[in-house]
């Protein structure tokens, strides 16, 4: 057999073996991750149900409200994780399109964003401090990463939570979120029910939801 022969049939078999491999990385991240967004989806349909409760009942009393506040912060709080770990894994990936799974979870994390507002009106006194922050899922922008940096600083360091919508899939609910806060730009926030737009620093934002 001619030696260049050999040494193709070496190098595409090598190739083979390669992008198996890759495939069989890119699946296991995809499953874990697949997995984590159906546990949040059973957990945002629990959340569902004690709002139902509440309606069939009429049961706003503290007890209850100290619950829902607690469940919606714990999920809004493990959902921004969620939304970085999506964007490294789909960044990541060379054969697995990632786009329903995203769709998927970003239905949810609207609809918890949703429940938040609704439990707003139905506690008088709720702790949680919610910031929109809306970016460009398949586009760069450069603002954004940076946004994004300060809002895991904020995270940690003050009593929020983030809720991340790209604005540029096709997402009716998100769309119409951005309308009811006139978001036509990326980065965009919305902190206290005001949009912002471009980068909002450190100092600002803790100055917005009071953290000292």
């Amino acid at each position: 057999m001619n030696l260049y022969l050999k040494a193709a049939i070496i190098t595409l078999f090598i190739f083979l073996i390669g992008m198996f491999l890759v495939q069989q990385m890119d699946l296991m991240r995809f499953n874990s991750l697949q997995d984590k967004v159906e546990s949040e989806v059973m957990e945002v349909n629990e959340t569902k149900l004690l709002f139902l409760f509440t309606q069939i009942f009429d049961d706003a009393s503290p007890e209850m409200c100290l619950l829902l506040e607690k469940r919606i912060d714990l999920q809004a709080e493990k959902t921004y994780s969620m939304v970085l770990e999506l964007e490294e894994s789909k960044n990541n990936s060379l054969l697995i399109n990632y786009d329903l799974l995203k769709k998927k979870y970003f239905l949810k994390n609207a609809e918890l964003f949703l429940y938040l507002k609704q439990a707003e009106k139905l506690c008088t006194e709720t702790k949680t401090k919610p910031i929109l922050y809306f970016y460009p899922d398949k586009s760069d922008c450069p603002d954004c990463f940076v946004q994004a940096k300060i809002l895991d600083k904020i995270r940690d360091e003050c009593n929020a939570r983030i809720f991340a919508f790209p604005t540029d899939l096709d997402i009716e609910i998100i769309s119409l979120i951005k309308a009811e806060y006139n978001v036509n730009e990326a980065p965009s926030l919305v902190v206290n029910n005001e949009s912002f737009d471009g980068i909002q620093s450190e100092e600002k934002l803790k100055e917005l939801i009071q953290c000292n």
